[in-house]
C-alpha cells in the first residue's frame, strides 16, 4: 500500500489484514500531492466494531501544507440506546409474593397454544420470547424492586460466620438428609410445573434443531472499578458479562453430559486441574513442590530446577472459533451436542453499559463467552493438545488458562537449553492456534539450594526476542499459599 516496495513491516501489516484484525477503509482518491506527483499514501485502518461506524470519508485539498499530504476526515456517530437515568434496580426477593408469582406465571403460560409445532429457528425465537416475557410479567407483578443505593455493603464478622454455618449445614443436609425432606424442600422451590414443562419442550427443540435464540447470545457488559485503581484509566475496570439466565440454565444442563464424555474418553489432559471434579489448584501446586524438592535435595546429586509461568494474552477472549469448531468435530461427539456448541459460538454480540447507557452492539468473532458455564470447558477442549509437543524431560501443570512448565538438570546451561526448547514448542503451538504469549507477564522461578549465590551464567530464556524475567516472589495459580511455597523453595 502506498509504496511500490515491500518490506518486513509491510508484510506484517499485510498479515494483520489477512487475519482480520484490522481492515482498511478504502477510498480510491490520492492522499499525497507534490510536484505533479500523486499517490495514495494515507489510509484509515480500523478494527470491528469501530469499522462499521465510520462513514463520510473525504479527502481534502492540501491547502498549502508543506508535507504534501491531503487531510482525511470521516464521521464516527457515537449513538447510544437510551436507558432510564436511574440507579440499577434490583429485585427485593425478601418482599416477594411467591404465591402470586406462581399464579401469574401460570396465567401467562396458559396463553401458549400447546398444539403449535416448533419446527424452525423462528419458532424457537418466538417460543423463547414468550417464556421470557411470561416470567418478566409475573416478576413485575409479584416481586418489588429496590434501588441499589450502596453496592459496597460490608458484612460484619458475625454475619459472615452465620453465612458460613448456613452453607455448611446445607451441604451436610444435602449429603445425608432424608429423601422425603429433600422432596419437601424442592417442592417449595418457586418454579411451577407448567414452567418446567415449557422449558423442557423449548430446550429439547433447541437441541433437535441446533439453534439458540438470538437474545441468549447477546451480552450486556458492565464495568467494575478494580480496587485502588484510577477511575480515569480504562484498564482500571473489570468487564462483567451479563447473559440470559435461561440460556445459562441450558448451558449448565449441556455441560454435564459433555463433561462425562470427555472424562470417559480421556480427552481431558491428565494434568488439567481446572473446573474438574476432584481436582483443584492443589493438585499442580503439590506436584511442582514435590518435583522441586526431589531434584534440589536429591541423595545422589543436587540438581537445578526451574518453572516457567506463562501468561496468555486475553486467553478466553482469543479462542479462534473456526479452530475450536474443528476440534469439536474431531471429537465425534453426539451430533446434537456438536450442533448446539457450534450455534453457541456463532452470531454472538455484546454491548457495553456505562452509567445506564447502552452502546450499540458489536460482534464477538472470537473467544468463549465470559460468564457462561460452558466457557472454561470449551477452553480446556481447545487447549487439550497444547502440551503434546512438550519434550520428555519437561513436566507441566494446567489450570484453565494458567500454564506452567518445569524441568531440571545438573547444570544451568543444560537447564536453560531444556527450558528454551519447551518454550519454543509451546509458543509454536500457540502460533498455530492464534493464541499469543505475553513475555512481559511470563515469569521464571529458579529453584536452587544456593538462592543468594550470583551465578556467572544465570538462566536466560526468551519468548520472541524478550527475555523472561526471573522472580523469587511470584504467585502460582493465584493463591497466597502457592506463592509461599514457591518463595520458600527458591530461598532455601
Amino acid at each position: 500500500m502506498g509504496s511500490r516496495k515491500t518490506n518486513a513491516r509491510g508484510r506484517q501489516l499485510q498479515e494483520l489484514f489477512k487475519e482480520g484484525f484490522i481492515e482498511c477503509v478504502n477510498d480510491d482518491s490520492t492522499t499525497f500531492e507534490k510536484n505533479d506527483y500523486e499517490e495514495k499514501l494515507d489510509w484509515i485502518l480500523a478494527s470491528q466494531p469501530l469499522l462499521s461506524f465510520i462513514s463520510n470519508v473525504e479527502t481534502h485539498p492540501t491547502r498549502g501544507t508543506q508535507s504534501g499530504h491531503k487531510p482525511l476526515t470521516f464521521d464516527i456517530p457515537i449513538g447510544v440506546e437510551p436507558k432510564p437515568p436511574s440507579p440499577r434496580l434490583s429485585l427485593n426477593f425478601k418482599a416477594a409474593n411467591w404465591p402470586k408469582f406462581r399464579s401469574k406465571l401460570n396465567e401467562q403460560l396458559m396463553l401458549w397454544n400447546n398444539n403449535r409445532l416448533i419446527n424452525s429457528a423462528l419458532d424457537i425465537q418466538e417460543y423463547a420470547s414468550f417464556i421470557t416475557n411470561s416470567i418478566t410479567s409475573a416478576t413485575q407483578e409479584a416481586i418489588p424492586t429496590s434501588k441499589q443505593l450502596n453496592a459496597n455493603i460490608k458484612l460484619s464478622e458475625a454475619t459472615k460466620h452465620l453465612i458460613q454455618l448456613k452453607h455448611k449445614t446445607y451441604r451436610k443436609w444435602k449429603k445425608t438428609g432424608e429423601d422425603s425432606e429433600k422432596q419437601q424442600y424442592y417442592k417449595y422451590k418457586n418454579y411451577t410445573e407448567s414452567l418446567i414443562q415449557h422449558l423442557t419442550k423449548l430446550f429439547n427443540m433447541i437441541l433437535n434443531i441446533g439453534y439458540i435464540p438470538n437474545a441468549w447470545e447477546k451480552a450486556n457488559i458492565i464495568l467494575l472499578l478494580k480496587t485502588n485503581k484510577d477511575k480515569q484509566h480504562p484498564s482500571s475496570y473489570r468487564p462483567i458479562s451479563l447473559l440470559s439466565c435461561l440460556g445459562k440454565l441450558l448451558e449448565k444442563i449441556i455441560k454435564q453430559p459433555l463433561m462425562v464424555i470427555l472424562e470417559r474418553r480421556n480427552i481431558m489432559p491428565e494434568h488439567q486441574a481446572g473446573f474438574r471434579p476432584r481436582k483443584s489448584t492443589l493438585n499442580n501446586i503439590i506436584r511442582l513442590t514435590k518435583y522441586a524438592q526431589q531434584h534440589m535435595h536429591s541423595s545422589s546429586r543436587r540438581r537445578h530446577a526451574a518453572v516457567i509461568l506463562f501468561d496468555i494474552k486475553a486467553a478466553f477472549d482469543s479462542v479462534w472459533h473456526d479452530g475450536l469448531i474443528y476440534k469439536l468435530n474431531e471429537l465425534r461427539l453426539p451430533q446434537y451436542l456438536t450442533n448446539y456448541l457450534i450455534s453457541f459460538l456463532q452470531n454472538r454480540t455484546a454491548a457495553i453499559e456505562i452509567e445506564n447507557i447502552l452502546s450499540r452492539p458489536f460482534n464477538l468473532n472470537s473467544g468463549t463467552p465470559q460468564g457462561s458455564p460452558l466457557s472454561p470447558l470449551l477452553y480446556t477442549i481447545y487447549t487439550a493438545d497444547s502440551m503434546n509437543g512438550a519434550p520428555e524431560h519437561t513436566e507441566h501443570g494446567l489450570f484453565a488458562d494458567d500454564t506452567a512448565l518445569w524441568t531440571s538438570s545438573n547444570t544451568i546451561a543444560s537447564l536453560t537449553s531444556r527450558l528454551q526448547q519447551s518454550i519454543d514448542e509451546f509458543q509454536s503451538w500457540c502460533n498455530s492456534w492464534k493464541l499469543k504469549l505475553q513475555p512481559s507477564k511470563t515469569e521464571l522461578v529458579h529453584f536452587t539450594v544456593h538462592p543468594r549465590k550470583k551465578f556467572k551464567n544465570p538462566i536466560s530464556v526468551k519468548i520472541d526476542d524478550t527475555i523472561v524475567k526471573t522472580s523469587n516472589s511470584t504467585r502460582y495459580l493465584g493463591t497466597p499459599s502457592a506463592a509461599h511455597i514457591l518463595n520458600t523453595l527458591a530461598s532455601r
